[in-house]
């Protein structure tokens, strides 16, 4: 089973348990469909509940699972990251990907098929004078420094999540 973080634990909602979850993808999370989710400090760590309800509100997604009784339980999780198991996540259309399933795909260059490093992971930067947010996917190359690749048709030119690899073109462009 691999658990992909959805979001951290904030504050209770309330004295019966109920909280409220922030979400890197707000409206859009899976936790609409979750039946069961997973909390931890870290995915190895993580233990499941069983979702009995999920609403969006304007600050983030109240929940409720069993076995979460009152705002005391809710503080001794608080911070904590919720998980979901991948399987249980929506198909994705052709050419679309989770961003959680990046992390871990070798990386290689679209023009010569060598290896370059492997995906560590995805951040979001402010785009300066904007207030839309830009993905940069961190490669770490196989010279042991950190590259930020924009992540934009330029720059990325194929991804194989099945094969768990990622073609990126245009290399010269981002030393």
């Amino acid at each position: 089973m691999r658990l992909v973080e959805l979001g951290v634990i904030g504050k209770p909602h309330g004295y019966r348990g109920e909280f409220v979850a922030h979400t890197d993808t707000g409206r859009a999370s899976a936790l609409d469909t979750a039946s069961q989710i997973f909390i931890g400090k870290s995915a190895d760590s993580a233990s499941p509940y069983q979702v009995i309800s999920a609403t969006w509100m304007p600050k983030g997604w109240k929940l409720k699972l069993a076995g979460v009784e009152s705002d005391q339980t809710v503080q001794a999780l608080r911070g904590q990251s919720l998980f979901i198991n991948r399987t249980d996540l929506p198909a994705t259309e052709s050419n679309e990907y989770y961003l959680g399933d990046l992390v871990g795909c070798q990386v290689r260059d679209a023009d010569t098929n060598e290896e370059i490093g492997c995906c560590a992971g995805v951040e979001s930067t402010p785009v300066p004078g904007i207030t839309d947010f830009q993905d940069r996917w961190l490669i770490t190359l196989t010279s042991g420094e950190t590259l930020a690749v924009p992540a934009v048709r330029r720059f990325i030119d194929k991804v194989d999540v099945d094969e768990r690899v990622i073609w990126l073109r245009n290399l010269s462009d981002l030393k």
